[in-house]
């Protein structure tokens, strides 16, 4: 259960760290990577956020399942 919740926190801080990333890299980066950089980092970001999200969500239904709450499929 510790582990878990450790999980969602841990998760939860990435993702906040990663949009935060995303909103400000155009100015932090553009002088040093130039624009092409930006933009592959833009990819890059938006890639690893998605992955995030999905391990986020996976840690958030054990962490439910521990709780005894029932999992109810969505389609």
């Amino acid at each position: 259960m510790a582990l878990a919740w450790l999980a969602v926190r841990h998760l939860d801080a990435q993702l906040e760290a990663m949009r935060s990333s995303y909103r400000e890299v155009r100015v932090a980066l553009v002088d040093d990577v130039g624009p092409e950089g930006v933009v592959q980092v833009l990819a890059d970001l938006e890639c690893e956020g998605v992955r995030l999200v999905a391990a986020r969500r996976s840690a958030g239904l054990l962490l439910d399942a521990f709780r005894g709450l029932e999992f109810v499929p969505r389609l």
